[in-house]
């Protein structure tokens, strides 16, 4: 009676550790694929920032492209080269910071 109750036991044990098992082998492959499609879009978003950029260095050399009559264009290099102009005073800021004092 002891031996069945304790085979009994370790079968239920060996059953709930293979079912854990593949419980986490499912959540390992879910994991990862989330991952992989966070560094997807990431990549896409990069992509869609340099496309930026070139259309910027493009409107600056060319202010008569199409594209730059489009709504909100001009508008969107005015905030830009508000945010150069920022960035540049900040840097300097922060090497004026850095800067030993007399």
């Amino acid at each position: 009676m002891d031996y069945t109750f304790l085979e009994r036991l370790k079968s239920k044990v060996i059953s709930g550790a293979q079912t854990s098992a593949a419980r986490i082998e499912d959540a390992a492959r879910t994991g990862k694929l989330h991952l992989d499609l966070m560094a997807e879009r990431r990549k896409l978003q990069r992509a869609y920032t340099e496309l930026g950029k070139e259309a910027h260095l493009a409107l600056r050399e060319d202010a008569t492209a199409v594209f730059g009559r489009r709504p909100g264009v001009p508008e969107l290099q005015t905030e830009i080269e508000g945010h150069k102009r920022e960035i540049a005073a900040l840097e300097a800021r922060l090497v004026e910071s850095k800067k030993p004092a007399p």
